[in-house]
Formats: structure tokens, sequence, C-alpha cells
């Protein structure tokens, strides 16, 4: 169950957060500047571009250097298995970032403060889908960790599949195929979906109706766009189409989310 997430500017440095036991599973990402999590157990050396996690008996709090930062956490009262089995309930884990995994999480804050507080069902179902994320940038760095000589073969699909999906959303209103994605990153599309199988991702089909949702609901938030002209931009047969694909994704029909946009 999502329970907080919060996204901007801090001075941990100047203004650190007491230790406190949140009781919650909580992801924090560093998007510039350098922030540190301090407690018993932990170094609290600075570092940049990173997300740690944090179990929910870990008692910590954050520091910095004297310089600005731009964080992005997410709270949980639960973490995906594949989580738990890498992160302790009373521990900590640092995964880094490149450039593209900071742009990603800095989308994904953006869009979270669009639902939190108050976006109910909607706001839920949404972070379900960051926790998948934040889960699969867990995983990935932990396996990178555990094989730091040479390129693994867990990094060379996690760089695939974000290729692959990096292309997805920039392609989405062109009616992107998944034999199209493959092609795109030189791969068969029986070879794709094991890379996402491998990285504990739904099937590229799944990911790319996700972001095809996604888009759709930012577009009804922001515009006045016709339902049956979302429906046409996004690769959808209709507005009913789009109508019956969305309520199923996102448990409310698509009026739902554009008057709580207004």
């Amino acid at each position: 169950m999502f329970l907080y997430a919060a996204h901007g500017s801090r001075w941990y440095g100047k203004h650190p957060v007491p230790l406190n036991r949140r009781r919650s599973w909580e992801f924090e990402a560093v998007l510039n500047g350098v922030i540190a999590p301090i407690g018993p157990g932990l170094s609290g050396r600075p570092y940049a571009r990173s997300l740690w996690v944090l179990g929910p008996d870990c008692e910590h709090g954050w520091d910095g250097d004297h310089h600005q930062a731009t964080i992005a956490v997410w709270q949980f009262a639960y973490a995906p298995p594949g989580v738990e089995s890498l992160v302790p309930r009373d521990g900590c884990r640092r995964i880094g970032l490149d450039a593209g995994d900071v742009a990603q999480l800095r989308h994904f804050a953006r869009r979270t403060a669009l639902y939190y507080p108050g976006g109910g069902a909607v706001a839920g179902a949404f972070a379900d889908g960051v926790l998948g994320y934040l889960s699969w940038l867990v995983q990935r760095g932990m396996a990178d960790q555990a094989k730091p000589a040479g390129r693994s073969r867990e990094t060379n699909a996690s760089q695939t599949v974000a290729q692959a999906v990096a292309w997805f959303r920039e392609n989405l209103l062109a009616s992107p195929k998944v034999s199209e994605a493959a092609e795109a990153v030189a791969v068969s599309e029986s070879h794709l979906r094991r890379l996402f199988r491998e990285v504990g991702l739904p099937t590229p089909k799944r990911v790319l109706d996700a972001l095809r949702i996604e888009e759709a609901e930012h577009l009804l938030r922001t515009t006045e766009l016709k339902l049956a002209v979302v429906a046409d931009r996004l690769g959808y047969s209709g507005p009913e189409a789009f109508s019956r694909a969305f309520r199923t994704a996102r448990g409310v029909p698509p009026s739902v989310v554009r008057v709580a946009g207004r």
C-alpha cells in the first residue's frame, strides 16, 4: 500500500532529518546534489545519483553537505519479494543510478505529485507501477554489485530493457509495436520478452500498455482533448476501447480522472 511521497529541494546538510523508525519501506533517491542516510550501522557517507532502500525497522535520518539537493521519496507499507530478499528489514542498501534512471525517477516523482495526496484509487494504481520500477532498480543494482567485473548478463539485460522502454515512450504517439521495439534495440521479439522476464518486469506488451495509459492520464489531466482524440493519438481503436482499457488499468473511467485534474 502506498503511504507517502515527496519531491523537491532539501538542505539536509544545514537541516538534518533526525533519527526515526518510520515503520514503512522507504525509497529515497537523490536526483541532484549529495545526501546520505545516517543512523546505527550506516556509514553516513554522502553520494550523488543514488537510490537508498531502507527497511521498516531501520532507524535512520538524513544528512548531506551544505548545498541544496533534489530528492524524490516514496514510502510503502510493503515491498515486493525481490526487494525483501535483498534488503534486511532493519537495513539499508544503496543503488547507483545513471542519467537515464535519474530522468525516469524525476518523471515518476512529478507524476506522483499530481495524485498525492488525495488521488485515491488512481494514486494507488500509479504508485504500484512506481514500486515495480523501484524494485527493478534494486534488483538490477544488487546484481551489478554482485558481479562487478565486466558486463554481466544482468547488466546487459537491464540496459536493453531500459532502451526498449525508452523507445516505447518516445514513440507512443506512433502506435508502436513490440516487434518494432525489438528491432530498434537489435534483438528478436521473443528474446526481448525473455529479457523483460529476467529483470522482473511484465511482458513488453503490458509495459507498453501501461505507458499508453500513463500518457492518456496525463493528457486527460492537462488538456481538454476529447476522449476520441486521446484514443486516436495513443492507438486505440476508438473511445469505447480506450475507456475499457483505462477502467481496467485504473479502476475508474477516464471521466473521473478528467474531473480530478481540474
